[in-house]
């Protein structure tokens, strides 16, 4: 979008704080940009796979960091950060608690596939923390953009991104408790892909593994109604 064009639109518009509104128009384009320097990175051993990117509203009150491109990205050419198993379960619970999808903007802390071998077969693997910084460049970049009220993080990858020291506890033990990353409100939770490694042990029980969901299902309802209740104003919730 040319200066000529954005200038077209404030006096169109003539909007009552025309540097809010010029800031927010822009932010698309802020989003376009990001998402190039995704998939033309080079700089790990693992770019070259299909990559996820941001997605979602790039005015949204609530970032939400998952961990890396998963299976189903690479077999089905995706780039859509949760058309996947665990986007697929997101959904669910977006659906069910009624949560305005405008309201949300997502991206992973590794854009990219990282994976190790196993006799014959190629799997997926935690990504290394070398990794990990290469990609913060462009989180950081997604924060800085979405200026977000809350910041929901998808298992301990996503947690260590923000905040290296919390993110070295077990997940169980800091899921469901905020804490603060640059005047941002953070709120750590389970990442669902962990219930499906669960669920491939035989020795976990189903009962065990259903109770994790519950927590997970718990922790994203109280942040977003709890940013809702916070900022009324806000469409997180559609009535």
């Amino acid at each position: 979008m040319h200066e000529e064009k954005i200038l077209q639109l404030v006096k169109e518009d003539n909007p009552a704080n025309p540097l809010s509104y010029v800031h927010n128009i822009v932010k698309p384009l802020a989003v376009n940009v990001l998402n190039d320097y995704i998939l033309q990175c080079d700089d790990c051993n693992i770019c070259n796979c299909v990559k996820t990117i941001g997605y979602g509203n790039p005015n949204a009150s609530i970032l939400i960091i998952g961990e890396s491109s998963l299976e189903e990205n690479q077999e089905n050419k995706d780039n859509n950060p949760i058309n996947n198993s665990c986007g697929e379960t997101l959904k669910l619970i977006l659906k069910k608690l009624a949560i305005n999808k405008d309201s949300i903007f997502f991206i992973n802390s590794v854009n990219c596939f990282p994976t190790r071998e196993s006799g014959q077969e190629i799997i997926k693997r935690v990504p290394t923390v070398s990794e990990r910084k290469k990609c913060k460049t462009f989180l950081d970049y997604a924060i800085k953009i979405v200026e977000p009220l809350l910041i929901i993080c998808l298992g301990s990858v996503a947690t260590n991104d923000i905040n290296e020291e919390i993110g070295k506890q077990a997940i169980s033990e800091i899921r469901g408790n905020y804490f603060n990353y640059r005047g941002i409100k953070v709120l750590p939770t389970y990442n669902p892909k962990y219930f499906d490694y669960l669920e491939s042990l035989d020795t976990m029980d189903e009962e065990y593994i259903n109770s994790l969901r519950y927590d997970f299902f718990n922790d994203l309802k109280m942040g977003f109604f709890d940013l809702q209740k916070e900022y009324p104003d806000l469409d997180i919730i559609k009535e």
